[in-house]
């Protein structure tokens, strides 16, 4: 085991002017470990995530996260281009509704590939070649990569969009 956390939140707190989001969350998240925040419909839980991914800005705490590098970032504190680059690299996020995370308007191989090309990938046979195998692993079982995605069902779309977030050390799953 490693000597830090891979994500460390102390003292997260989102507050909506009157209304609380969340109040004073910690927790210790280690590589290989597995972590449900589990609450009731408007316990926070949502305010959480959004908060660590920069789509809503806290109003008080950390949040250090050890990227792939070995260099320790606060998520709370880096800046977008940063933070969407480590969107991109070293997390991924799969929405309540899987939709809202995909282009529904290209293929499933698309939805998977172009996360890599992002990240600096080019070469059209091994991107493609990694979408095969990211969509036809055993996490996630599917050879669908020159489907149209609103022609699959949405357990397809699903597992499409998980396969966007294979390799990342850390996969945020939101619930409803």
């Amino acid at each position: 085991m490693s000597e830090r956390p891979l994500l460390a939140v102390r003292g997260l707190t989102k507050r909506y002017g009157e209304r609380t989001g969340c109040l004073d969350v910690g927790f210790d998240l280690w590589p290989g470990e597995v972590l449900g925040v589990v609450g009731e419909s408007g316990s926070g839980k949502t305010t959480i995530l959004h908060c660590l991914s920069g789509r809503t800005v806290a109003t008080a705490g950390s949040a250090t996260f050890v990227q792939r590098d070995g260099k320790v970032v606060d998520l709370l504190r880096m800046p977008e281009a940063a933070r969407r680059r480590l969107a991109r690299a070293d997390w991924a996020m799969v929405q309540q509704n899987p939709r809202d995370g995909l282009r529904m308007s290209v293929t499933a191989g698309a939805n998977v590939g172009e996360p890599l090309m992002a990240l600096g990938a080019r070469h059209y046979g091994k991107i493609r070649g990694q979408a095969l195998d990211w969509l036809g692993s055993e996490h996630v079982g599917l050879i669908v990569l020159d489907v149209m995605l609103p022609e699959v069902d949405g357990f397809t779309v699903c597992r499409t969009l998980r396969a966007q977030g294979n390799n990342t050390p850390v996969l945020f799953l939101t619930a409803a």
